[in-house]
């Protein structure tokens, strides 16, 4: 085991609320994120060594940890809001001692929601932390600050065809393009001694963790393991406070210490305690390091360190008494919300108090909110301020809690703020940074647009949120990095831009034309070559765009009419783009198109129709939903014929009554044009020449049944009225009768009538009533007794359904004497 001057130092970062830029340089924690790696890098190689990861939530998600091998800690499970600690399986996790090679030790952490993620490396009396940056906080460069000892550098490169470099501090490669697969994406680089200096430069974004398996600062001669995930070179600032964070339990030592790196050749730090101002000159990778006088604390009188330097500089704070390493955030860093909270350890620890320090501008602790949730209740505690001495704009505040005060503690100020937790025990220590350092770890430059809202708006390069640009926006970039470069390029969607002048003054802007960005999320990446680098570091922003056409571009072809029942194509073209996406939808705001294509083919439409058609293409966006352009199809109505009267009934070779219009025909365009028709069948059509009036028609005299009806042109097309028969009855024919003979005073027989039409009717006339028989009747000649001679002429009718046929006669002789009966006589 250890000495017992040991420490835990622990980074965590503050969770990302999403509120806008408050001030020009304070922001959000860029800490919190949906994407995390994690390693852990020598320690003591114990049975009782704990590998430990932290989860903040603050929304209800979906977590899931996997390890390299492809194992899970968590796989999609689901976390409330609260603060969660997991034993990792230190096998798959952590280092063991290993010597320089490749593994596949890490746990990779993914969240359906943003959260925030740090781990313990803890071994009794010798246990370390860091902060786990989310990937979208990696850069491809980093400087390392170390300490005395066996040395650690790890890197890890999930991304396949990755290649590093890490060179010491005389930039002499130690490790020279080394290429990374996804199968061992861990690489652990070991020295005897200090990796001050050292660098690691890549050409893909990489995470960086630096680890010292005995560091110490004390002259006890005590150490301590020191593990930390480190932020990219360029989140470097120019800007620090430090106050004395040990003077708790130590007796041997209450002071703390301060080590500064210089980035480049020139560097000039001035520090300065209460009224003392001393310089202190740096070349490139050159280090500074004093001690804080146990003065320097935050109460009534607070003396805080105050450091300006000219170029950017790493600050690394040790605790005295126990070797905690903590990069100082810069006061460039200033975040405007953070969730944090004490690190209550599962397992073994020593930590008995933990304390949380808050710097703000002064004249803002008004605007200083502090909320503390313990087990769902939530209280607002206030704040007391101490004036700092070395300088008047900023102002310092302390709070206690107790080791195990599980507390989820949300800081807000729109003024910005940084603020740390410290961890006390009579043998170890822990420090974290509560979202603070996040400056440039979001974005390496500033994003605005001049006309689009009318003032600047700054806003994330790679959250999409809080401003979408469009073709006659300017977007003005702002770099924030600071250090000294040879050589810079701009991208545009992966495209070299030759259109900007750059140059070496930090407050120099560059315009782009918004119209040279894609649809969407699109890449604005800087390639910068440092000085004294031998690789270009790339980093990548996005600027989301909505450059979407005027629905004015296309035009329409095809039939905007149709009749009911019927389809009709439409084709969108256009001449602003080569190759241009038409899509169809049913509404204006319709989600899923009907119809992908410059053509389409509607369905039988039954009422008239609108169909919204959008333009896309390559780097253009869709049309947005609401201004597509409208293409609407008119449908007529459905054509009627009309009716054009009843049935009749007619004798052969008779006129029928006219056919007459009973309704007219509609629907169309109202203008028709006519022709009627005959049938014999009712199924055989004949147009009747001539026969074009609309409301009647008079048919000539018929001989056999005609069926008729009349057809209606219009802009639909031709429809027919329903058929009328006009039923013509058949001239009746009949037999004719046999003449008789008869004497007077004897009966005659009836003489029955007959034809080839059935169901006749007869009406005969009698042209001497004399004899006996009436003068007329109807039906069959009757039977009657001959009353006096002469002979009569019977004549016969038929009629057929009123329809009379040819008339036959016959003869009737009466006799006035009494003759021989003939057989063909009674």
């Amino acid at each position: 085991m250890k000495p017992l001057h040991s420490l835990r130092s622990i980074s965590l970062w503050a969770i990302l609320f999403g509120l806008p830029l408050l001030s020009a340089r304070a922001q959000n924690s860029a800490t919190e994120g949906t994407d995390f790696y994690v390693t852990f890098t020598s320690n003591n190689n114990n049975t009782d060594n704990v590998c430990q990861v932290r989860y903040v939530v603050a929304n209800t998600c979906y977590i899931t940890a996997q390890y390299g091998d492809g194992t899970y800690l968590d796989n999609h499970v689901q976390y409330t809001p609260g603060v969660y600690t997991r034993d990792t399986d230190k096998s798959k996790t952590y280092s063991d001692n290993m010597s320089t090679g490749a593994s596949n030790r890490m746990l990779h952490i993914t969240s359906t929601q943003n959260i925030g993620v740090y781990a313990l490396n803890m071994f009794v009396y010798t246990t370390d932390a860091t902060a786990i940056l989310p990937v979208t906080t990696w850069g491809t460069d980093y400087t390392l600050i170390g300490n005395s000892g066996d040395s650690y550098v790890t890197v890890i490169a999930p991304t396949a065809g990755t290649v590093f470099t890490i060179r010491n501090a005389a930039g002499t490669a130690v490790v020279s393009d080394r290429a990374t697969n996804t199968a061992s994406p861990v690489y652990h680089y070991v020295v005897s001694g200090d990796l001050t200096g050292y660098t690691v430069e890549s050409n893909e974004n990489v995470a960086v963790f630096s680890s010292c398996r005995c560091g110490s600062q004390v002259t006890t001669g005590a150490c301590d393991h020191n593990y930390e995930q480190l932020y990219p070179t360029h989140t470097a600032g120019k800007n620090f406070f430090l106050w004395n964070l040990s003077p708790k339990y130590s007796t041997a030592n209450t002071r703390d210490k301060v080590v500064l790196l210089a980035l480049e050749d020139g560097t000039t730090v001035t520090k300065k305690v209460g009224a003392t101002t001393t310089t202190i000159p740096l070349t490139r990778h050159q280090t500074n390091s004093f001690w804080l006088d146990t003065t320097v604390h935050v109460n009534n009188s607070s003396v805080p360190v105050a450091l300006t330097s000219d170029k950017p500089i790493i600050v690394n704070h040790l605790l005295g008494y126990a070797p905690t390493i903590k990069w100082w955030s810069p006061v460039e860093q200033l975040v405007t919300q953070a969730t944090l909270t004490p690190f209550i350890a599962a397992g073994s620890s020593v930590i008995t108090l933990h304390q949380l320090d808050i710097m703000i501008r002064a004249g803002s602790q008004q605007n200083m909110i502090i909320r503390e949730t313990r087990n769902g209740v939530v209280t607002t505690p206030g704040l007391t301020f101490y004036t700092n001495t070395s300088n008047s704009n900023y102002v310092i505040a302390s709070r206690q809690y107790a080791n195990t005060d599980d507390v989820m503690i949300e800081l807000l100020n729109p003024s910005g703020f940084i603020a740390y937790m410290t961890g006390y025990g009579p043998a170890e220590t822990y420090i974290y940074s509560a979202g603070s350092g996040a400056f440039n770890l979001q974005n390496y430059f500033t994003i605005a647009t001049k006309t689009q809202p009318s003032s600047d708006t700054y806003y994330s390069a790679t959250e999409a949120s809080t401003h979408t640009f469009v073709p006659a926006d300017v977007i003005t970039v702002k770099r924030t990095l600071e250090r000294s470069f040879t050589q810079i390029r701009w991208l545009i969607h992966n495209v070299p831009y030759t259109g900007v002048t750059e140059n070496t003054n930090m407050n120099h802007t560059l315009s782009f034309p918004a119209s040279l960005f894609h649809c969407g999320k699109d890449s604005l990446v800087m390639s910068v070559r440092y000085a004294g680098a031998s690789v270009d570091s790339v980093y990548t922003g996005y600027v989301w765009m909505d450059n979407a056409l005027e629905a004015s571009v296309i035009g329409i072809d095809g039939s905007l009419s149709v009749c009911q029942g019927l389809t009709t194509n439409l084709t969108a073209s256009s001449a602003a783009l080569a190759d241009p996406i038409f899509k169809w939808y049913a509404s204006q705001t319709s989600t899923e198109a009907l119809f992908t294509g410059a053509t389409f083919a509607t369905p039988a439409l039954s009422s008239t129709t609108g169909y919204y058609v959008s333009i896309s293409g390559q780097g253009v966006c869709e049309t947005k939903a609401g201004k597509r352009k409208e293409v609407v199809v008119t449908v007529a109505a459905a054509l009627t014929p009309g009716s054009i009267g009843s049935a009749q009934t007619i004798c052969y070779h008779t006129t029928p009554a006219p056919l007459t219009q009973l309704t007219a025909p509609g629907g169309a365009s109202g203008t028709y044009a006519y022709q009627w028709q005959q049938s014999a069948d009712g199924v055989s059509w004949s147009d009747i020449p001539g026969a074009l009036s609309g409301a009647s028609y008079s048919p000539g005299a018929l001989t056999a049944d005609t069926y008729f009806r009349r057809g209606v042109t219009g802009d639909c097309g031709t429809t027919f009225s329903a058929p009328v028969l006009i039923r013509v009855i058949p001239t009746p024919t009949l037999n004719t009768p046999n003449n008789k003979e008869a004497c007077v005073n004897t009966p005659v027989s009836s003489t029955v009538f007959t034809s080839s039409t059935p169901g006749l009717t007869f009406s005969w006339v009698n042209s001497n009533p004399s004899i006996g028989l009436a003068a007329g009747g109807s039906g069959n000649q009757p039977e009657f007794t001959a009353l006096g001679a002469g002979q009569a002429t019977i004549t016969v009718t038929p009629y057929n359904n009123g329809c009379a046929g040819t008339s036959v006669s016959y003869t009737l002789t009466i006799h006035p004497c009494v003759i021989p009966v003939n057989p063909h006589l009674r």
